[in-house]
């Protein structure tokens, strides 16, 4: 396996905002130590995954393969880098920037689960047109259109999982940062958050 790189520790409110996407993810995301495929609509099996849904190590070209293993202690950095990788390919759409951090963990998530490129993709101008309006209530209406498995039939898990980053996203509640700046998310143990 690569050497991954280690978690930051909260030095911005865009860490916290990173630490949160982390949390949800780690809450959202089901771990698995072994490498694993899962079969695809044709039969076939997909690409090996490891960790929290990992295709590739932090390099990005190294791909998970079927017999390894990895650690959570290992697979929290990775973690950290994809949704810094999320966090900075969303801030290319306006609305994105101008969202509460607890509207943008849900965005990571929903990234993080259906592609970074959701917004993008010709089959998804709906999402696309939703994100561009700016409405809330819109995008989240179309968030939840993506809860289908490979069968086109609604699955309970990818509901359960829109509403999950829906009601995060609607929360008001504002969140801990130990330098004091407002934040919508309270970065936890899981994170592994420490002031310097």
């Amino acid at each position: 396996m690569t050497q991954t790189p280690t978690v930051p520790t909260v030095t911005s409110n865009e860490d916290a905002l990173l630490n949160a996407a982390d949390d949800f993810l780690i809450e959202h995301e089901k771990f698995r130590k072994n490498a694993y495929q899962i079969k695809n609509k044709d039969g076939s099996l997909g690409q090996p995954t490891i960790g929290y849904g990992f295709e590739f190590y932090g390099d990005e070209q190294t791909r998970v393969k079927m017999g390894e293993t990895i650690t959570e202690e290992q697979a929290k950095p990775l973690l950290r880098q994809k949704t810094s990788m999320i966090h900075n390919f969303l801030q290319k759409y306006p609305t994105y920037n101008e969202m509460s951090d607890r509207q943008k963990v849900g965005m990571i998530s929903f990234a993080f689960n259906n592609g970074m490129n959701v917004f993008d993709d010709p089959v998804n101008p709906n999402i696309r047109a939703a994100l561009d309006s700016g409405d809330m209530n819109n995008i989240q209406y179309w968030m939840r259109q993506f809860n289908k498995g490979e069968n086109m039939q609604p699955m309970l898990g990818l509901m359960n999982r829109r509403e999950a980053e829906i009601q995060f996203m609607n929360d008001p509640e504002k969140l801990f940062n130990p330098f004091g700046e407002t934040v919508n998310v309270n970065p936890t143990s899981a994170s592994e958050t420490t002031a310097p």
